[in-house]
């Protein structure tokens, strides 16, 4: 969740005063840095993945679960023996949460078959080790009782008075302590943004419902802002933590060079959304059913730190840009030049920035995505940060950078060129099981693939793509949305936009010149010389998951959690999950993954 900078943590009225300053050294520092990286060539069958998850503890006596806040003791374990774990681990945002990456990057499609859904696999049998028997690691959306009073393990009573987030139902302490970025964020946002953001997700009506619904704050003190930031029929969320503590599973590819990762950003973008539908799995939050599957509303919400001035509410102060959404949302430009007509939405940018990076050299395209970014100030800032020699150092640039938590990043290179350029895909969500997270990881990595070497094109307006974001939120959006896609997907073709449903732009649509996205995926499985037919058939039933989920025969992970609570004879019809039918839900997930029960039903 951005550059883990260690030193004193600067206040945030410290960091606002010295914002512009951050900016000019983090201008100077990439204009160095841009010789150094522009030509760069790299292997790109070098890729790899980051799943975050989730510490849990069950009380199978009282049947109640909660959010474990081992985090930090298990990181301390790891240190003070690396031999435990053969896999990398990090801090996340929340104390109850750890992100896993493979300790070395997957080489090409055999590590697909070989490799990714192994490494899912020890990655959670290692912790686990490191667990007491009624703990275990978990990979879902979020927490479901995040919020919920006591939620976590031990139990923490929120200091809205005191505390970073200022949240009435988000205790400070359930944020990782052992590093001064995660509170630091939080006090960014909310001092930038001058309140703690609000969040507000659509109530999930069923038969007993109360219309209208009036979210029950019991067992919190709701302070004036509260009361009016509620909204009936709404599922109400105070603050920053409620987005960073939902997790995530991204996919990181190396591309040979700027222009290849330029690229596959680009084509990236549009398929964002079709994957975040596909792998929904957060219906639940503080306990209620909501009225959509995944977090992406709640990221986008709670990380949006714009002033009333950056969000057009008030007149703009000197010095101030119009920014048009959240730090968390969609990426809202191409840069490949031919794509450059797609971009039908105002697009801010740092003059200064921009004409600086002109004269630097760096392609104006990729210039002016940079300069955009400039129109944000830092979230947080460590005493002496901008004490450096710009010549030899990123980390202002970064402070920037990392910031922006989009749907698409691009990882530039280090300067001593280790490795190329890097562009991760970020929005899916984590899957219940391994098999699954790795299905949706292999069939992004096979399409960056096929971008690199077939003859496609997916780019859609990014109106279009902010439109199919919206939708990819919806409940059941894998069966029921529809979403803005291209009439063809050949290069050469117009740029003609028709609606279709994950159905037709996965396993495609008769009698079109859309052949779907899977059979594209299976026909270069196909032609690999390289692998193994055994190994082309694990590759051919990840595909064989995506195409389930889309045509309806499998369920997302939301859908699955949706239905069992629905069916549970505890859940009074009402919206609200008792506690006990959540830690039954999770209860299974976790047997299935440790091989204690089968459920074909949430499998797929």
């Amino acid at each position: 969740m951005g550059l883990l900078t260690r030193g004193t943590l600067l206040t945030w009225e410290e960091t606002k005063a010295q914002a512009e300053n951050l900016r000019h050294h983090a201008i100077k520092q990439f204009i160095y840095k841009w010789p150094l990286i522009k030509d760069l060539i790299a292997d790109n069958t070098k890729w790899g993945d980051e799943i975050e998850c989730t510490l849990v503890k069950f009380d199978h006596e009282h049947k109640v679960v909660n959010a474990l806040l081992s985090a930090e003791d298990v990181l301390k374990q790891i240190e003070a023996d690396p031999s435990l774990v053969s896999e990398a681990w990090h801090p996340e945002f929340a104390g109850y949460m750890l992100e896993g990456v493979p300790t070395d990057p997957y080489n090409g499609i055999a590590d697909c078959a070989e490799l990714v859904e192994e490494k899912f696999r020890t990655r959670r049998i290692e912790i686990n080790r490191l667990l007491k028997p009624d703990e275990t690691i978990m990979t879902i959306g979020t927490f479901p009782l995040t919020g919920c009073p006591q939620f976590t393990y031990p139990p923490h009573t929120p200091d809205p008075q005191n505390s970073a987030s200022g949240s009435i139902m988000f205790p400070d302490k359930a944020i990782f302590g052992d590093h001064p970025h995660f509170i630091g964020t939080t006090k960014g946002i909310t001092g930038h943004r001058g309140e703690k953001p609000p969040v507000l997700l659509p109530i999930f009506r069923d038969e007993n419902t109360p219309k209208p619904f009036r979210d029950d704050l019991s067992g919190h003190t709701p302070t004036d802002s509260d009361k009016e930031n509620m909204k009936e029929d709404h599922i109400y969320m105070d603050g920053v933590p409620f987005g960073p503590s939902c997790c995530s599973l991204q996919m990181t590819t190396q591309c040979d060079s700027f222009a290849q990762a330029m690229h596959l950003r680009d084509q990236f973008i549009p398929l964002c959304p079709i994957l975040l539908a596909l792998s929904a799995s957060t219906p639940i939050f503080r306990g209620i059913l909501a009225d959509c599957d995944t977090r992406w509303s709640a990221l986008r919400q709670s990380l949006d730190d714009r002033s009333p001035e950056e969000r057009g509410e008030t007149t703009l102060l000197k010095g101030e840009f119009s920014v048009p959404c959240s730090r968390n949302d969609a990426l809202d430009n191409y840069v490949t030049e031919r794509l450059l007509s797609l971009n039908d939405i105002p697009l801010p940018y740092c003059v200064e920035a921009y004409n600086a990076f002109l004269k630097a050299d760096v392609d104006p395209n990729f210039a002016t995505d940079l300069a955009h970014m400039m129109i944000r100030g830092p979230l947080q800032m460590f005493d002496g940060q901008m004490d450096v020699d710009d010549k030899e150092t990123s980390e202002c640039f970064e402070d920037i950078h990392l910031f922006h938590w989009r749907s698409v990043r691009v990882k530039l290179p280090p300067r001593d060129g280790s490795s190329g350029w890097k562009v991760e895909f970020r929005p899916t969500e984590p899957q219940a099981t391994d098999f699954q997270n790795a299905a949706l990881t292999v069939f992004i990595f096979l399409l960056s693939r096929i971008i690199f070497q077939k003859n496609t094109e997916f780019a859609i307006p990014i109106s279009k793509v902010f439109s199919n974001m919206s939708a990819a939120n919806e409940r059941d959006a894998a069966r029921k949305g529809k979403f803005w896609w291209r009439a063809s997907v050949e290069a050469d073709s117009a740029d003609d936009f028709v609606e279709l449903s994950i159905d037709e732009i996965i396993n495609g649509k008769p009698d079109s010149d859309m052949p779907g996205l899977a059979p594209l995926v299976e026909k270069y499985i196909d032609e690999q010389e390289t692998i193994s037919n055994e190994q082309k058939q694990k590759l051919l039933s990840y595909v064989a998951l995506i195409r389930r989920r889309a045509n309806g025969s499998s369920k997302t992970n939301a859908q699955w959690m949706r239905d069992f609570v629905q069916s549970h004879p505890n859940y009074r019809k009402d919206s609200i999950v008792p506690e006990n039918v959540i830690y039954e839900m999770l209860k299974i997930v976790d047997d299935v993954n440790f091989g204690r029960t089968s459920c074909p039903d949430l499998v797929g």
